[in-house]
């Protein structure tokens, strides 16, 4: 008998079958003479769906709402215990990574794949754009009071040397022993 050669991609198996000459992927029967044929159908399967998974939500950053796309689930983020840093298992997980397609920093149209917490992300609602406009303009407002801080911080007047007049007169007279 003969060992069957298989292999593995994406986490689907796949079988060379010796009597017809091609390899083949048992989970959605798919099967072709070539090998790379056959991870290029996987991998077109596997971005199909998650591209129809993906999920429309929202980012802040510097006080501004971004749309962004999550595209995948990676783990689960385990809290570890204090002093030997060990995984509890018996607790939720505290957060989750997920690969997020995300505004490049300083652009609004360009995109990035990101790996992100879940936390990051924010539903894409009407209550939470209607927040996310309030922040915005506080945002300003804020920048706005910078702008006039610095503006007033400029126009106090500093202590000059010709203030300290007395004091330069009076470091320069050498004290007598009948002054003091």
């Amino acid at each position: 008998m003969t060992e069957q050669i298989k292999t593995e991609h994406m986490g689907y198996e796949i079988r060379y079958a010796d009597n017809m000459d091609e390899w083949t992927v048992s989970d959605f029967s798919y099967s072709n003479v070539s090998l790379k044929k056959v991870k290029d159908h996987i991998s077109r399967k596997q971005a199909a769906l998650r591209k129809a998974g993906k999920f429309d939500c929202l980012m802040e950053r510097n006080g501004v709402l971004s749309d962004v796309a999550v595209v995948e689930y990676i783990a689960p983020i385990m809290q570890r215990r204090m002093y030997t840093q060990d995984v509890d298992k018996t607790k939720e997980p505290a957060d989750h990574y997920v690969w997020a397609m995300t505004p490049k920093h300083h652009s609004t149209k360009k995109v990035t794949r990101r790996q992100k917490r879940l936390s990051e992300f924010i539903l894409d609602t009407p209550e939470n754009r209607s927040i996310g406009a309030d922040i915005e303009g506080v945002e300003a407002n804020i920048a706005a009071l910078k702008k006039r801080i610095t503006f007033l911080r400029g126009t106090l007047k500093p202590v000059e040397l010709e203030h300290l007049e007395k004091l330069i007169a009076a470091s320069d007279q050498r004290v007598e022993e009948g002054d003091a």
